[in-house]
């Protein structure tokens, strides 16, 4: 609540928390036959659910809700077909938090990174996880190495595609005091718990003001040095230029490159080197990269 500035008023009465323990599927059967079944719980859920207007019920953690070997695609099958007749009868939505394999990759479609039985993936409408930042997605974003660790990101397992930095639903953890300073005489500091709030990544083009981009034009402009569009051994790599004037990172300043050459700001052009071999260059559109300031200065003038 407190990361996210949400007030008990504004909670009400519409969260309803119960430790009771539930079990939603359990053996039944003789010994030596016994097969997974819905228990009798399953009625009391529903019941619970339909008489308290429940429109998200969650069962925290479903590991716990049922007494069946979590790893067996018949008994995960069962509990995920009760779970999706719960939702049915009663018109409520279930999130069904779980645990995932550790070391499990979450990128591409691989569902084996859930804990137990595929069949409870296969059975589920939408599953998702989250994914800790890369060092690589780190740089691509923005994030110091030391940093990535506070970041998650969003992935459907469900989905064989992977998501890129650039195009995904970043989260970051957040520590908060809970204030309870002076419970304890002896515990003097109190408890810090992290929260999870949504993280949006900065914009591509944020501190690339009039003052930086000017610099940044007038470099690229000077006609007395050969810019490359690729970094490489004795390459005078443009996005250098970049990194150095807005502080931006090796794969932004690439991808300020590609969005300039795109709109034509830059342009790639033939020169001849030393040994009158053709090669391409980086070429300044001053027009463009004039109607660029132009129009930021007028921005920044009248926000």
């Amino acid at each position: 609540m407190d990361a996210h500035q949400v007030a008990a008023v504004d909670i009400g009465d519409s969260l309803l928390i119960t430790d009771q323990p539930i079990k939603l599927v359990e053996y039944a059967g003789r010994r030596g036959a016994q097969v997974a079944t819905p228990t009798q719980e399953v009625e009391d859920a529903k019941q619970f659910i339909t008489d308290n207007n429940v429109v998200l019920a969650v069962i925290d953690p479903l590991v716990k809700a049922h007494a069946v070997n979590g790893n067996a695609n018949e008994d995960m099958n069962v509990l995920i077909e009760t779970a999706n007749l719960i939702a049915r009868d009663t018109g409520c939505s279930l999130l069904l938090p779980c645990h995932f394999r550790k070391g499990g990759s979450l990128d591409g479609d691989d569902r084996d990174a859930f804990r137990g039985a595929s069949s409870l993936v296969d059975g589920a409408r939408i599953a998702l996880g989250m994914l800790g930042m890369s060092k690589a997605e780190a740089d691509l974003v923005g994030v110091k190495p030391d940093d990535a660790g506070r970041f998650v990101r969003m992935v459907n397992a469900k989905a064989n595609m992977t998501p890129r930095a650039d195009a995904t639903d970043w989260y970051e953890l957040v520590d908060c005091e809970l204030g309870n300073t002076a419970v304890d005489l002896a515990y003097p500091a109190g408890d810090h718990v992290q929260a999870i709030r949504k993280w949006l990544e900065p914009g591509l083009m944020d501190g690339m003001d009039h003052a930086v981009l000017k610099a940044i034009f007038g470099r690229l402009g000077d006609t007395s040095q050969i810019f490359h569009a690729t970094s490489g051994a004795n390459r005078n790599w443009a996005g250098q230029v970049i990194v150095t004037a807005a502080a931006k990172s090796k794969d932004q300043a690439r991808r300020i490159l590609q969005l300039w050459l795109d709109s034509g700001t830059l342009e790639q052009t033939v020169y001849k080197n030393s040994r009158r071999e053709d090669r391409i260059k980086l070429t300044l559109n001053v027009t463009k990269a004039s109607e660029i300031l132009a129009s930021l200065a007028a921005t920044q003038m009248n926000p």
